[in-house]
């Protein structure tokens, strides 16, 4: 959804927690009732460690969804940007196939 320069810069969730500092950092978190309606929400801000940062295109290949090529008619063929393949843990797989089954 974003660019590189911001995910995998200074500015990305990953940056802090790359020097044992703790990263602040807002969670939204909501229930919905039966009908799938927003019933309540709350935000709140917070400190995380030890971040493991994943990509859409290598969550999709751990899946194996395959990536969503964007058409785009009016634009010259690029070549594909430099991706950050991360090293995950087992606990985290299983974790990705948890969420995506659900």
């Amino acid at each position: 959804m974003l660019p590189p320069s911001l995910t995998h810069g200074p500015l990305s969730s990953a940056s802090l927690s790359q020097e044992g500092k703790p990263e602040p950092i807002f969670t939204f978190s909501f229930k919905v009732d039966v009908e799938g309606n927003m019933a309540d929400y709350d935000v709140k801000a917070d400190l995380i460690r030890n971040v493991t940062r994943a990509d859409y295109d290598s969550v999709d290949e751990l899946l194996r969804t395959g990536s969503i090529q964007l058409d785009r008619p009016f634009e010259a063929p690029r070549t594909p940007p430099a991706r950050h393949v991360p090293v995950l843990e087992t606990n985290d797989i299983e974790n990705i196939h948890l969420i995506h089954n659900l």
